[in-house]
This record gives C-alpha cells, structure tokens and sequence, in this order.
C-alpha cells in the first residue's frame, strides 16, 4: 500500500544541531574497516554549497538556504515483490528480471529495491555487472553492503578497473510526486552501512530539460546521493558523478564514518547551476581521504563542521574541462573548512593535511584551501524560521583544525584564512609560485588583488610552520570576494616571499605518482621513478598533469592500450611487429590514438569476428 509521506528533509536533520548522542557500536568491524582504508597513511587521531542560480552578486554562492528548511512531498519507495506469509510479505530478487534490465534505458529501481529488501542486516547485495537506469531512487540502510557482485572491497578503484556496476538516472525521473520530486539516485543511512565500487551517474549531459530546470526551484532535484545520519558506516572506491546542481553528495550527519577512495566529479556547471563535489554538513569522528575530486563547479569538497575528522590525501583537479569550456569547469573553491549559520564550525581535533590541490593551466579553481565563512557573510540573510531552530547569523567561527603539508598550486588565490577562523593552527602548507594573481578582473569589471597565501585581519590563528610561516601571508579583507566569478584574470606572479620547496608534502607528491602508473601503465612507479620525480613536484615544477602527458607520450603506455584493442576488436594480443607499427606511428605523431583504435576496428580480421 502506497501512503504520501512529508519528509523535512533539511529542517529535520541538517538545520538543527546534530544529535549528540551516539549509537553504541561494536568496534571490532567498523574500526578494522577504517584501518583497511588508511593503510596506506598514519594513524588516526585519537579522540553544502547548494546550487543557487544567479549569475550575478552572491546569491550563486553556496547559498545553502535554498535548500535547508525546504520540506519536500515524496512518495515512498514502491514494495518489493514478495510471497505474502500472512501478512508480512517475504522479499525476492529476481536476477534474471535484473539481467533483462542491464543496459536498457527500463527502469530497474522496482528490481534493485527488491534485492536490496531482500538483503539481511550484515549481509551484502552485489550488482551484476552493467549499466542499470533508475527512475527512482535507492536507500541502502540497516547495515547491509551495496556493490558489485564478485568485487572485493580493496580492489582497485572503479575508474581503473571499468569492472563497476553503473547506476544511471533516467533521462526523465519519473515515480516521485509532483514538481518537487527528488532526483538523488541513492540514500545511505543507519549503522554499518557499506557501498564499493559503485558507479552512480545523475547524467547531467543528457537529463531532460524539465529536470534541469527544476534546479532553479529545487536544488533537491540535482544531487546524485544522499547520506542522512549514518553511523560506522563506509563508502568507499566508488564514483559520483554529473550531478545536475547542488552536490554530487550531501552528508547530512557522519558518525565514525569513512568516505574514501572515491571520486567525485563533474558537478554542476560555473556560473549557472553550480554544484559541490562533497558537501558535509555535520560530521564527527570520521575520515575522509585518498579521494579524488575533479570539475566539480561550486566547490569540490565542503564541510560545515568535522571535530575529530581526518582529511588527508585528498586530490582536487581542474584540467579536463568536461564542459568544453575551462571557465564553466572551473570552481569557487578546492577544499573549504566552514560554517553555515546550521552547522557549528567545529573543528576541534581536525587533521588537513597531504592534500593536494591543482587548478590547472587556465587557474580553475578560485581559492586552493580556505578556512572560514567571512568572504560568503553577505549571501545568507537571516530568516526567522531558521532562528527560531537554532540557526545563527552570522555563522558560527571556524576552529579547532590544524592543516599542514598541503600543496596547492594554479589557483587564484592559494591559502586563505579569514577573519571568523578562531583557535586554528596552520603549519607549513605549500602554495607554489604559479599560484595567486594580481589584478584579476572579476565579473563587473572590479579588479582583485589574489595572492598565494591571505590572512584577514582578526583571524586567530597560529603559525608554527619553519618553512611557510605568517611572513607569507598577505593581509587582504576577502569579503564579498569571490574569485573564479568570471573569465578575464590577468596573470600575473606575486609573492610575499619566494615559494618553500615542498618536500614536505612528499606523502602526497609519491601517492600521486603510484596513481598515475597505475592508471595508465597498470603497474607501481619503480623507486628511480620516484626518486628523479620527487624535486621536481616539491618544486611546483612536476604536476599530476604533467606526469599524466609523459606517461601518456611512453612507448609503455601505448603498448599497454594497443593490447586492449586487439583484445576487443581481434580477440587475440598484437605479434611484434603490430607494436613496433602502430606505435611508432603514434609515437612519431603521423597517427593519433584514435586513428590507430578505428582503423583496428574497421579492419577485415575485426569485421570477421564481430559478434563472436
């Protein structure tokens, strides 16, 4: 039986101050998770911008108020299919159903939630292996795991291997109620909760044009997931992406949580419909790490309170410009530590380090790292109704973090602190010098002075950092500033001293590097590898994308990518000489990678053993 149900989603868990009272857990599994995903770092410590459409003024800025208070009329999801014991129906899943659905456009939501109600508590549902499209969205709840079937949980991530389940938005999301139906594909929450390798798409290219419309009235439409209050639970080697507006994902409230191994990217379009990668609003306890963050138009990752958190090894880029357009790729921030007037700032216990944060050749990103809310003040008008459950105007100071050997380079603005940041501590954070303009021209024709490294006046904070310490920091008032707000930047270098040598943001710098072989030549970077690289990244002079062009241009790589088109279009691997061929002509430039990949696809052999 189907029943309207009201649901205030913001008022009833994002507005008001979390819960402070925990869900007793049993330690033994979700601590031993949380050790599986930080395996590669150090131990833990012990103890959302949503799409506003304007595009002019402030009121496009993270304008978290369209969306927090917003209550929205949602139909249930539909029963599972089942046998009726008495009264109580008993869930199936159907596989063979689902095996029909794989890689249609027919909505496989009905079949998804029986296999997902049909999962015990502690038990694990995984996906069969293809493209799935929903119309409605999924909850993964009472401690069971989401992913795909026959995938271990520390396998590689989903981006290289391509051996992920992909959940789709239909082109048109249809079974919710009315004009304010919610788009978001997936809701995580209860305790133990656990999603791998995933793939959730929202499909932003191809949505209807009725759905995208409805970000400018409801941001809710936009987002791709939803984690609600979810405690020791993990998402982890997943991707999100192509949020319509709004956020990739909101995290509602994290308890001894981690979110990690992921990506994260292409959300929203700057300027218009603009969108975070990760948007936390209350989190406490949990980790967030190895992710990687890429063109998402609002800002990458956000967080409105995090006390006790671990965020580290973070990487955020803008290069690819999947909007065809570096500017509409581009973002306000990379990694934001902040408060909205509905979450406390607190960060007390908070790590930031090993982060890693790049704009690109076209300086993509506004500010790299930023601490604070005071530059985003004028954008959040005070409303009674939200007083009157807590909120405070203006929001509460940012405090308690500590961030070090974070790099942040090719952005406008590198590290900023603003005035609200009381009680933080900022050791040696690197901006390279290819960071910070002068003179950059923002939307409106004012001209900014963007700097590597700013502090503003008032700011509590204290430097104990021996290679970037206060003498780096320029003072500038960044309120009502928004970098990014428009294309017309005039480069142009400015330090207050010459940028440190990085060396000690290596952790990330050899992370990074382990990465790209392994995505692009499917094996570890040797030791001398490291070793002659290592300079150079410390210098600002290497980057991801740098190191991604030379693995690209390697003999090595197009070995590797021409036995992946044998192998799809030949069923067989290349003989020798079919190397020393096509990739000396690629190498010679006297063809391209797709030249080569159509004239194997086009080939006789091919054409034979097509359908095969």
């Amino acid at each position: 039986m189907k029943t309207k149900i009201v649901v205030a989603f913001w008022l009833l868990t994002s507005c008001a101050a979390p819960d402070t009272t925990e869900v007793n857990g049993t330690p033994g599994d979700s601590n031993s998770t949380i050790k599986d995903e930080t395996a590669q770092g150090d131990a833990l410590p012990q103890g959302a911008g949503c799409a506003a459409n304007s595009e002019s003024g402030g009121s496009g800025r993270g304008c978290i108020e369209a969306l927090i208070g917003r209550i929205a009329s949602v139909e249930p999801e539909s029963e599972p299919e089942g046998e009726m014991v008495g009264k109580a129906a008993k869930p199936r899943c159907n596989l063979v159903a689902l095996g029909k659905l794989k890689n249609t456009e027919a909505d496989a939501a009905p079949t998804l939630k029986a296999c997902i109600a049909a999962t015990p508590v502690g038990g694990t549902f995984g996906i069969p292996y293809g493209k799935y499209t929903l119309h409605s969205y999924l909850t993964i709840d009472r401690g069971i795991t989401l992913t795909t079937a026959g995938v271990n949980v520390l396998s590689a991530e989903c981006d290289l291997t391509n051996s992920c389940a992909v959940l789709q938005a239909a082109k048109k999301m249809n079974g919710m109620l009315g004009k304010d139906r919610v788009g978001f594909l997936f809701r995580i929450s209860g305790k133990e909760t656990k999603i791998h390798h995933v793939v959730f798409d929202s499909r932003k290219p191809e949505r209807d044009q009725e759905d995208i419309k409805l970000c400018a009235t409801n941001g809710l439409i936009g987002w791709v997931g939803n984690w609600a209050t979810c405690t020791d639970c993990t998402f982890t080697r997943n991707v999100v992406k192509n949020a319509l507006c709004s956020s990739n994902l909101v995290v509602e409230n994290a308890i001894r949580s981690a979110i990690t191994h992921s990506t994260f990217r292409n959300a929203g379009t700057h300027g218009s419909r603009v969108a975070d990668g990760l948007t936390i609003l209350h989190a406490k306890d949990s980790i967030i790490s190895f992710n990687q963050f890429s063109n998402n138009s609002d800002i990458d990752l956000v967080l409105g309170e995090c006390p006790r958190c671990m965020i580290e090894m973070n990487r955020v880029t803008h290069y690819d410009n999947p909007a065809g357009d570096p500017w509409l790729s581009s973002s306000f921030g990379g990694i934001f530590l902040n408060a909205w007037p509905g979450t406390s700032g607190d960060y007390t216990g908070a790590v930031v380090r090993d982060n890693y944060i790049d704009g690109g050749p076209n300086k993509s990103i506004g500010q790299g790292l930023a601490f604070g809310t005071y530059q985003w003040r004028s954008i959040f008008t005070p409303d009674p109704a939200m007083i009157a459950i807590g909120w405070k105007y203006p929001p509460r100071d940012t405090r308690g973090f500590t961030a070090y050997n974070n790099f942040v380079t090719n952005t406008q603005a590198g590290i900023v602190i603003n005035a609200d940041v009381k009680a933080g501590t900022v050791g040696d954070n690197f901006a390279s010098g290819s960071t910070g303009n002068n003179e950059c021209i923002v939307k409106g024709g004012h001209f900014r002075d963007l700097y590597s490294y700013v502090v503003s006046p008032g700011a509590g904070v204290s430097f104990p950092g021996k290679k970037v310490d206060r003498a780096y920091y320029a003072s500038a008032d960044y309120l009502n500033q928004y970098p990014n707000d428009g294309p017309g930047c005039r480069p142009k270098k400015i330090n207050l001293k010459p940028a440190p040598d990085a060396t000690g943001a290596s952790r990330i710098f050899i992370h990074i590097m382990h990465a790209m072989y392994q995505e692009y030549l499917g094996r570890r970077a040797e030791p001398a590898a490291i070793r002659n690289m290592l300079p150079m990244f410390a210098s600002g002079a290497g980057t991801q994308l740098s190191l991604r062009e030379t693995l690209l241009a390697s003999r090595e790589y197009c070995g590797r990518w021409l036995s992946g088109q044998y192998q799809e279009f030949l069923k067989r691997l290349p003989e020798e000489d079919a190397y020393k061929s096509w990739c000396g002509a690629i190498m010679a430039k006297r063809d391209s990678f797709d030249d080569v990949r159509t004239k194997i696809k086009n080939s006789d052999e091919a054409v034979s053993k097509r359908g095969r």
